[in-house]
């Protein structure tokens, strides 16, 4: 969950020169910005020492010893997601193909569709690579991943193709970036051009309801506006009928997956009325029950709904940011302030007052709209608290009182970057107080043990010691000179030796001390207590 990139692409269908020449290409965007590689040596020391340094050219071991580059991170914030990785050799590629066996298609998007949808000629064939599969946790890197990916596709047009969470906003801000860089620019995904991917697509498919049903699913046209604006102008009402109806047949009325194709087909700009018809009304359409269809419909979120006022504060942050990548954690947030019954915004025009009298006017024959009323009402009634909300809203206080107080630092994430001068905000000093005052109490008693048998070492021997402890967080090779650079200070050596026993578990303990091994100015005068020098 969060951040997905796929890149697909059709080796046999690519020249080596020009692979390599691309790969090339990559490299500049690799040297453009701080990814993060993670090493693995086991010869210095003996033992596994897993550590984090900027990503460059190398023998990459997962791909048989061939030569490219491997990120997970970015080596400013040290947030780290899944693995990306570019071979020079395109025959790595091709041979993954020929153990698969297999023909090869002509364009790589028919591999994204149904088979039921396709041509025959287009279904019959395969011969597909995935060359990034992997999500990026919308961390700082997945717009920089994103870019090269963007590369590949633009250089192979119709031999690649990059999907996954991504946005139209998104995939221009990465095109953006890479062409400030590449001596000759590329050019968004025809998935961003709504004509193009449909004209793309069309000679692929059966029919034209697979053609929509094909361009609904990759398109990343910006707007549902726009979307809607474009089906009507290329699909007949009958195909976007046929296509609608399937759709709403898939969930039951009342779950979450019904909720979202309806909103998703009034924002385009579909009458209600047209819902009412499709999903009740009509004899070959849903034949939903009034009723129930009428309770979904009043729960989505309107404007001047009784929910939407006492909610306002948080449906705001239900409302996509399209230009920032998702991550886990906004995911998380977004389903449970739904659960909570947080509703986003749902600006179609309709006011809730008017959304009621259009239902009694189309549904009233069908039910006792009075009565589907007078159970939201109910539901509604009694002055029911929302513990959740009460508390996210505490949090939101916080969080504003931390920003009117201009702290450089209020958020544990934020540490890692800390400089001498920072403020931070006092709960994050707090816990910094905890985490040292452990190290220097319980933690020293937990591990005596130990400790004597680090201070018994040989330098060599502690700095075994030091890299075998090191299991909760990575740490970045410019940390660990600054680390095995204290053994003329033993004292210290054995803080740090106590920092990486901690048990960093807990979000807010691991990112604490994290922080602490990474930034040293962090370390020295938190955990070393140097009196630094500015």
């Amino acid at each position: 969950m969060g951040g997905y990139i796929r890149l697909e692409i059709l080796p046999m269908e690519m020249e080596p020169v020009e692979w390599e020449r691309v790969y090339e290409e990559s490299l500049l965007l690799v040297g453009a910005y701080p990814f993060l590689d993670l090493l693995v040596d086991e010869e210095t020391y003996k033992v596994l020492w897993s550590y984090v340094d900027r990503s460059r050219e190398r023998l990459l071991k997962q791909a048989g010893n061939g030569v490219g580059w491997h990120v997970f991170g970015d080596e400013v914030s040290l947030q780290t997601g899944e693995s990306f990785e570019l071979v020079r050799s395109l025959e790595v590629y091709r041979s993954r193909l020929s153990r698969r066996g297999g023909g090869s298609r002509t364009d790589v998007l028919a591999g994204l569709l149904e088979e039921e949808w396709l041509e025959p000629a287009a279904a019959d064939a395969g011969g597909a690579v995935v060359v990034f599969d992997g999500k990026t946790k919308g961390h700082p890197y997945h717009l920089y991943v994103l870019a090269i990916a963007c590369l590949i596709e633009s250089r192979f047009p119709g031999k690649a193709v990059v999907t996954g969470d991504v946005t139209w906003e998104q995939m221009m801000s990465a095109v953006g970036w890479a062409n400030a860089i590449l001596q000759q620019p590329i050019t968004a995904s025809e998935r961003c051009d709504a004509s193009r991917l449909l004209n793309r697509i069309r000679p692929l498919v059966r029919n034209e309801v697979s053609a929509l049903e094909a361009w609904m699913r990759l398109s990343l046209v910006d707007s549902d506006e726009e979307r809607g604006a474009f089906m009507r102008g290329q699909f007949s009402v009958s195909v976007i009928r046929s296509y609608y109806l399937a759709r709403f047949r898939e969930h039951p009325v009342g779950m979450m997956g019904f909720r979202k194709v309806l909103q998703e087909f009034l924002l385009q700009g579909f009458p209600l009325a047209e819902a009412c018809r499709i999903c009740v009304l009509d004899r070959k359409g849903c034949n939903f029950d009034a009723a129930s269809f009428a309770e979904v419909v009043l729960q989505l979120g309107w404007p001047e709904a009784p929910e939407q006022k006492e909610h306002r504060r948080f449906s705001g942050l239900l409302e996509p940011r399209r230009e920032i990548p998702e991550t886990v954690y906004s995911m998380l947030g977004r389903v449970i302030l739904t659960v909570a019954g947080v509703k986003e915004p749902l600006r179609t025009g309709y006011s809730y007052y008017e959304v009621v009298d259009l239902l009694r006017a189309e549904l009233g024959d069908c039910c006792d709209m009075d009565a589907v009323l007078e159970r939201r009402a109910e539901s509604m009634r009694g002055g029911r608290r929302n513990a959740f909300l009460e508390k996210m809203g505490l949090i939101m206080d916080d969080l504003e009182q931390s920003q009117s107080h201009g702290y450089d630092i209020d958020q544990v994430e934020g540490l890692i970057g800390w400089t001498w001068g920072d403020r931070i905000h006092p709960r994050l000093m707090e816990k910094l107080g905890e985490v040292s005052a452990y190290i220097m109490g319980v933690g020293r008693e937990m591990w005596r043990e130990e400790l004597e048998r680090f201070r018994a070492g040989d330098q060599r021997k502690k700095e075994v010691m030091l890299v075998s402890r090191c299991r909760s967080f990575y740490i970045h090779k410019k940390a660990w000179d600054f680390i095995l650079r204290l053994n003329n200070r033993p004292g210290q050596q054995e803080l740090v030796y106590l920092l990486l026993s901690v048990k960093a578990d807990e979000y807010s303990v691991h990112h604490i001390c994290k922080a602490l091994a990474n930034n040293t100015e962090l370390l020295r005068a938190f955990i070393l207590k140097e009196e630094l020098l500015h």
